[in-house]
């Protein structure tokens, strides 16, 4: 289990800014996408240079990643706006048991089976909604490319060497989110990323449903 106790006074303070934003300009979508930009300028800056993540990895990108449900509407917005829905709907149709079957799959599953995030692009390895991508996929780096590799290769759970300062700092924007997003009574939770904007797409009424205080998915 995962702690956060060290960033509790963080995560408060950004609670506080959801609310507070929220209560300016109301709970929809483009507040969400606000308050994604302005988490992006408060992240802390630090030496990177021992990262060894580069362009078209994509190593990580065959991981189980989750995000919390404003996150996931921020991406179905970004598709929306970007005239791109129709390409994932004709995917997800496609193969739909493929992205349902794998919403509660343990991490030896996702390890055996490599399976690629739905927004990554194949034959380049990179992400197609890098500009958007969750705080989950932000906090993965690397201090040793070879590990990852081997991993991936071996289909083998590897212990990749990070700064976990630095990993947790970015979760932590997810988890505000998510607990804020309880505080005001709608469903909250971390969910696998593919698999719900999957769901969005194909059912965007859910989108309207959540903001009234339904469900997007059973958990």
């Amino acid at each position: 289990m995962k702690s956060y106790d060290k960033f509790e006074p963080f995560i408060e303070a950004n609670c506080q800014t959801i609310h507070e934003l929220i209560r300016l300009k109301g709970l929809n979508i483009s507040t969400f996408n606000v308050l994604y930009r302005h988490f992006l300028s408060h992240q802390i800056s630090m030496d990177n240079s021992e990262i060894e993540c580069s362009p078209g990895c994509g190593y990580c990108c065959h991981l189980r990643v989750t995000a919390s449900i404003p996150e996931a509407l921020i991406i179905n917005d970004f598709l929306l706006k970007n005239k791109q829905l129709a390409l994932y709907h004709e995917q997800i149709e496609a193969s739909p048991d493929f992205f349902s079957s794998r919403t509660n799959k343990n991490i030896n599953w996702w390890v055996k089976n490599r399976v690629p995030c739905l927004f990554l692009d194949k034959g380049r390895q990179l992400c197609r909604i890098y500009e958007v991508r969750p705080f989950t996929c932000r906090s993965y780096h690397s201090l040793d490319m070879e590990l990852c590799k081997k991993g991936y290769s071996q289909k083998a759970i590897t212990a990749i060497p990070c700064y976990p300062d630095l990993k947790r700092s970015y979760e932590a924007y997810s988890i505000s989110f998510e607990r804020t997003m309880k505080q005001l009574d709608r469903q909250s939770a971390q969910l696998e990323l593919s698999s719900t904007v999957a769901l969005l797409i194909q059912n965007p009424d859910l989108i309207n449903r959540w903001f009234d205080g339904g469900q997007i998915i059973s958990v």
